[in-house]
């Protein structure tokens, strides 16, 4: 989500050298990343606390919500929000135990008072958006991640009387943090997860969803 547009703003800085890797652990496992790389990102449902007690710099870029997927053509979909109660006897395209989605599934378990099926396991976001696409059942995905790809057989529904939000942080060992290259890039990040949280296509996208959902529940 960050990605392409930092590195239009890493190309404005004459020699810096910057290199992305791709890495998908699980919660516990974004902060060993930070002895061999100098930024980490990292995400949690529990906000950005958890990663504080890590003795490492902590900086939070954006919180997002996680909203229900649904297949484009379910009862569901003309619904404009969903609660615990409406989603937990469908089956679910989760993630594996310990990656941060699964702590919101475990939450409308519990607000529901009854265990959701999961259907199917995986990490991948584009996995599990072409599950629900083929109308294999329910996940949970990031809006502002999901939402350009909404429309190619799924859609998106707010969940209500669930926290269901991931905090999206830049984790650094303070002596990395500390370098002047490290701030630049940080700030550079801060400012695109803003540009992300606010380009209008999103909000237009959003605007016209909930219209959508409005129509389709008065019919």
């Amino acid at each position: 989500m960050f990605l392409p547009g930092l590195l239009h703003r890493v190309k404005e800085i004459d020699g810096l050298r910057f290199e992305a890797h791709f890495e998908d652990p699980g919660v516990a496992g974004f902060a060993a990343l930070a002895a061999d790389y100098d930024i980490v990102l990292a995400h949690s449902v529990d906000g950005p606390e958890v990663f504080a007690r890590q003795g490492l710099q902590v900086i939070p870029l954006l919180d997002e919500p996680l909203d229900v997927a649904v297949p484009a053509h379910h009862a569901l979909a003309g619904k404009a929000t969903l609660s615990a109660q409406d989603v937990v006897g469908f089956p679910w395209m989760g993630v594996p135990d310990g990656f941060p989605f699964d702590t919101v599934l475990r939450q409308i378990e519990m607000q529901a008072d009854s265990p959701a099926l999961r259907a199917q396991l995986f990490p991948d976001l584009r996995v599990l958006e072409a599950l629900v696409s083929a109308g294999h059942g329910l996940s949970l995905l990031p809006r502002y991640t999901a939402l350009k790809n909404q429309g190619k057989g799924f859609v998106l529904r707010p969940l209500t009387g669930v926290k269901a939000s991931r905090s999206i942080v830049a984790l650094a060992r303070p002596e990395a943090a500390a370098r002047t290259t490290i701030q630049r890039v940080l700030s550079m990040l801060k400012t695109e997860a803003q540009a992300v949280a606010e380009a209008p296509e999103l909000r237009d996208a959003a605007h016209g969803n909930e219209a959508q959902a409005g129509r389709m529940s008065e019919e």
